[in-house]
């Protein structure tokens, strides 16, 4: 079987985002810094999957 099958696969054993980010940290390196676009497109895209996965915060912090 190969690799994107493979992740294809464990993709969709997850049942909830601490699995999914555990299984693309198995496969893919994340590690290298962001340009800066891509970390504008990063954040804005986390923040969308936080709200569609009605994701609730830990600690809320008020400035």
């Amino acid at each position: 079987m190969n690799a994107n099958k493979q992740f294809d696969d464990d993709l969709k054993k997850c049942n909830n985002m601490d699995q999914v980010l555990e299984t693309v940290q198995k496969y893919y390196a994340l590690d290298r810094p962001f340009g800066i676009a891509t970390k504008l497109i990063v954040i804005a895209g986390v923040k969308k999957i936080l709200d569609v996965v009605k994701a609730e915060p830990r600690i809320t912090i008020i400035k």
